[in-house]
């Protein structure tokens, strides 16, 4: 388990918010991160809880994000729990045990095993069904999980064949930007031998294909009739609902 000292060795600025959390800070030449440390959050055995900010001083949030997974359990796994209403539209927190995250490394080696990150997020961003690798790809690539002013990040795991670019992901998915995405979607345009399946975060799909140059056809969950005619403008807004929306 964390403690006070192991913090003041290794972090600067340090300030106690009561409730047991810590507030110490990381400063970059670019950027401060400011890190909130809950220590044994459910009981003296229990996990240490870590939440990351970049550049946002935010006490009060910390504290309501800590107050709302303090019944969490420890597993080194990831756990999904909801927030309450806040100030910059997060709905649910994503707890990821010490193999789902770098924190603390190569300073407090010996105190990880109970540490939860704890990112505040989206509903379309993070399932808590994602493998080791995927999360570290997700954090690293898509969703700018500490920056707490970022628009929605949503998964996207993307199928393709593209035979005029000679591209494509063979039978695998593989998750990309939505900037990635509408660049395919561009690339695709006129192309008629080739396709893009796209799968959102509660694994439903949408196809499009593009049998004409500026003609679109979207198809929803393999279903042929669902076959809609669609503008370019209107198929990247259509979309991004897709990938966004809560049912």
């Amino acid at each position: 388990m964390l403690t006070k000292e192991d913090l003041a060795a290794n972090f600067s600025g340090l300030s106690d918010l009561g409730q047991g959390t810590i507030k110490c800070l990381d400063e970059l030449p670019q950027k401060t991160y400011f890190n909130y440390i809950k220590f044994g959050a459910t009981s003296n055995s229990g996990p240490d809880l870590l939440l990351v900010s970049e550049n946002i001083e935010d006490d009060e949030f910390a504290l309501t994000m800590f107050s709302s997974v303090r019944d969490i359990s420890y597993e080194d796994t990831l756990q999904l729990a909801k927030l309450p209403e806040n100030s910059y539209g997060f709905t649910n927190v994503v707890l990821a045990g010490p193999s789902y995250h770098r924190h603390l490394k190569g300073r407090l080696d010996d105190k990880r095993d109970n540490l939860l990150l704890c990112i505040p997020s989206y509903p379309c961003e993070f399932t808590a069904t994602e493998s080791v690798d995927d999360f570290f790809l997700l954090r690293r690539h898509i969703t700018p999980s500490d920056d707490w002013r970022r628009s929605q990040s949503p998964i996207i795991r993307l199928r393709f064949d593209n035979p005029k670019t000679q591209s494509g992901t063979g039978e695998d998915t593989v998750l990309v930007k939505f900037s990635a995405l509408a660049i395919e979607i561009d690339k695709l345009n006129g192309v008629s031998n080739g396709y893009i399946e796209i799968s959102n975060y509660e694994n439903k799909i949408i196809e499009i294909l593009s049998p004409s140059i500026d003609k679109f056809i979207l198809i929803r969950d393999r279903d042929d009739q669902t076959r809609e005619a669609i503008t370019h403008q209107d198929l990247l807004s259509s979309v991004w609902t897709f990938l966004v929306k809560q049912d």
